[in-house]
């Protein structure tokens, strides 16, 4: 009976010692527990954070403005209009005969989506010279032979919309 006993159990019977065990046990486990549970909230939050980053898989996601795919699908819808005079009836601006003079396209955002080929979503303005003469969202089709069609024309935007909604078009200096 001459054995070393713990600091903790020195004046503990042998039911009071196996009682401290049961409850240690139990704080240990519980602090498991919560540990558990804050960790799993903070993955979750995460994990719903990197989710926002990432596009959905097939969905639109932003592309370069300055890109040649999209510079070359906002010329096609210009195009379009031009050769289609029923459909240039559809808009309260006039486009220039291209012997008139410089039309100049502004992409001012455009979105891709990647399917059996790439659907460019945009938005442009277009200028005679310095002089806005109005935009339009639309939403070009490239297939993978690399031709475009126009899928649909979206809203007209008007020259104050378009200043106001994306400034003057010019790039800024920091």
């Amino acid at each position: 009976t001459n054995q070393p006993q713990s600091p903790i159990t020195n004046n503990c019977s042998s039911s009071e010692s196996a009682m401290f065990s049961r409850t240690r046990i139990q704080f240990i486990l519980f602090s498991l527990f919560i540990y558990g549970l804050v960790q799993s909230k903070s993955g979750a939050q995460a994990m719903r954070q990197e989710k926002k980053k990432r596009h959905l898989l097939g969905g639109y996601s932003h592309t370069d403005t300055d890109s040649l795919e999209v510079i070359q699908a906002s010329k096609f819808v210009v195009e379009s209009i031009r050769e289609d005079t029923t459909l240039g009836q559809n808009f309260s601006f006039e486009l220039p005969a291209s012997s008139e003079g410089e039309l100049q396209v502004k992409v001012l955002d455009a979105a891709k989506q990647v399917v059996a080929g790439v659907n460019l979503k945009m938005v442009i303005a277009m200028y005679a010279g310095e002089q806005c003469i109005g935009g339009l969202s639309a939403v070009v089709f490239r297939d993978l032979q690399g031709s475009y069609h126009v899928k649909t024309y979206g809203n007209e935007l008007s020259c104050s919309v378009i200043e106001e909604k994306y400034g003057n078009g010019e790039e800024e200096d920091e």
